[in-house]
């Protein structure tokens, strides 16, 4: 008998799709709320070994790719 899995542990499959375009406007609308977006980088800095530098240099570049991939469709 096989242990049973808590499914909150379990991996995320790896061909899940996100929606560009929804994440998209969530990124940009944090960057009108910067206590949002303070709160959003500060739990990025608390489970991540980045930097804030780093944290920032990866939302912009998210950002960057998903408006590329979102102006592609």
């Amino acid at each position: 008998m096989e242990p049973e899995i808590d499914p909150e542990l379990e991996p995320e499959p790896k061909n899940m799709q996100i929606d560009p375009e929804l994440w998209l406007r969530f990124l940009m609308d944090l960057s009108s709320k910067p206590k949002e977006r303070a709160k959003l980088l500060d739990r990025l800095a608390q489970n991540t070994t980045l930097t804030d530098e780093q944290i920032e240099e990866f939302l912009h570049l998210l950002t960057q790719e998903l408006y590329d991939i979102t102006r592609s469709n």
